[in-house]
């Protein structure tokens, strides 16, 4: 219930963050950087996050992500430049980080692996469900009234879930170890250093095209805020209700086949996307979208989670993310390049790029048959 509560806030701030950035002055390309931020400062602190959440109490780590995103929230009606937001987006990344370890390494740890595909699934539904009203919400609030206010009340919802985490949360979770080598040994599992590699061509690819999307779609295709929020929202939807779906798809044919039918299905939707012209094809678009992205991330922790040491599932977890949020830090440049020479070429370069993803793919295939092949001797 916390992790919904978190996930809905987190969606109401930053579903529209483009457009804010936009509309107070900032350029194409410090638009485009700010959008990459949102998505990988995550991913670039989560090593530190996951060795965090390794020592100390679960009960604390969402504790102090709640607070940090609070002050960082609302510390947005008064950006006035990119120095100020790149700070704020660092702090609230580090947050987010705190929070989505915490709750990999616990679904990890708890679950049995023959099920770690529908649980993962599980739980993307359920945070896709508060997300995707978090989306809608945000669209309704900036419609009627403006950014000023939608910033004010998730920050104050924010401190409203450090409330209930003080009062309902377990005291019992105690730390546990760990220790920097694991990292080092970690990296040593083949299986685990592939799968990396193909999230990072992945992400790379896709990159260079998530953080023009929203910009294509106000600029190009000329929709408003509400009618983005929309699409965004319908996506998710389509998102939530296939999630059981496709974690049962994983415990029953694999992972990596479920990755490469992410992988492609991404690459039609960008293409798709690239060439719609106005509200209805983006809808048609998104819908599709959200079939392809919900494959992703069950099969993806599914994977790491059994690739991974049982003392490092969430270091593991922050590695991966770390390396992929590192890779795409360049991705708002090469996409700023890109749609200053015609904005379709940044929607659909990112997602043919993608493509390239399925040939570690493949090696991981071979990877994770030889190693059965050596265990069963």
């Amino acid at each position: 219930m916390l992790g919904m509560l978190i996930v809905f806030n987190n969606s109401i701030w930053q579903t529209l963050l483009p457009f804010y950035v936009d509309e107070r002055g900032f350029s194409i390309q410090e638009v485009g950087f700010s959008s990459i931020l949102v998505i990988s400062l995550p991913w670039v602190l989560s090593i530190v996050a996951g060795l965090i959440v390794e020592k100390i109490s679960w009960r604390l780590v969402l504790l102090s992500s709640v607070l940090l995103l609070s002050i960082s929230v609302l510390y947005l009606r008064w950006i006035s430049g990119v120095v100020d937001l790149i700070v704020i987006l660092l702090v609230s990344s580090f947050a987010i980080a705190l929070f989505t370890q915490s709750g990999i390494e616990v679904i990890a740890t708890t679950m049995p692996m023959r099920r770690l595909g529908l649980a993962f699934a599980s739980y993307y539904a359920l945070i896709g469900l508060a997300r995707t009203i978090g989306s809608l919400s945000s669209g309704l609030i900036v419609n009627i009234w403006d950014y000023d206010l939608l910033y004010t009340i998730s920050s104050l919802v924010f401190l409203l879930i450090a409330i209930l985490i003080l009062l309902y949360f377990p005291r019992t979770q105690k730390p546990r170890c760990n220790r920097m080598d694991n990292v080092v040994e970690i990296l040593r599992i083949k299986s685990l250093s592939i799968l990396i590699l193909t999230i990072m061509v992945h992400d790379f690819s896709v990159f260079i095209t998530v953080s023009y999307v929203p910009l294509f779609a106000k600029r190009v295709l000329g929709l408003s805020e509400f009618e983005y929020s929309l699409i965004v929202t319908t996506r998710s939807i389509v998102y939530i209700l296939i999630q059981p779906l496709c974690g049962l798809l994983v415990d029953r044919v694999g992972e990596v086949k479920v990755l490469a039918l992410h992988f492609i299905g991404v690459a039609l939707s960008y293409l798709g996307y690239s060439y719609t012209s106005g509200f209805v094809d983006a809808l048609i678009t998104y819908i599709f979208l959200g079939l392809a992205t919900a494959l992703d991330l069950p099969a993806r922790r599914a994977l790491l989670s059994k690739l991974a040491p049982r003392y490092g599932v969430a270091v593991s977890s922050g590695l991966l993310d770390t390396m992929v949020g590192l890779c795409t830090l360049p991705t708002p440049t090469i996409g700023a390049i890109l749609w200053n020479i015609e904005p379709k070429i940044t929607i659909l370069s990112g997602g043919l790029m993608n493509l390239l993803s399925l040939a570690p793919l493949l090696a991981l295939k071979r990877s994770l048959k030889s190693s059965r092949s050596r265990n069963l001797k």
